[in-house]
């Protein structure tokens, strides 16, 4: 996944890239393990930077395949990490999606209760109204 045949992870650049972005964490496990990563970055600036270096100053152009798998697998707990951390955030986002849904819910049912409620009161206002013109009438006609 992260080296092929024709570009292996461990060549200069890609090794000085790897190196530059490498978490401290990450710098801190490699040197326990024996490596020194800061020798190693450093070797490979002075091999891109200076094309007088002699063959005995360069660096080997692979480190050993220990070093090459303990890397490998460094990168493979980042973007296990970064899956983790993104399989986190989508489920945070979930969780704020249903909450706003369950806000918009309630205050749906607020209005409709308030829109009940006003309707309520209309019908109980007509009929008081409808009441009082029976009053009325009925006053009216039996003064006749």
């Amino acid at each position: 996944m992260f080296a092929s045949p024709s570009l292996p992870l461990l060549q200069p650049p890609a090794l000085l890239a790897v190196a530059a972005v490498m978490s401290a964490p990450s710098r801190l496990l490699l040197q326990q393990q024996g490596f020194d990563v800061d020798a190693l970055v450093k070797e490979q600036i002075i091999r891109l930077t200076d094309p007088t270096a002699t063959d005995n100053e360069k660096p080997s152009p692979s480190p050993p395949p220990t070093a090459a798998a303990l890397l490998h697998l460094v990168l493979l707990l980042h973007l296990v990490l970064l899956l983790l951390r993104l399989l986190l955030l989508a489920v945070a986002v979930a969780g704020v999606l249903k909450e706003q849904g369950r806000r918009q819910q309630k205050q749906q049912r607020r209005r409709q209760k308030q829109q009940q409620q006003q309707q309520q009161q209309q019908q109980q206002q007509q009929q008081q109204k409808r009441q009082k013109q029976a009053k009325l009438g009925g006053k009216c006609c039996s003064s006749i």
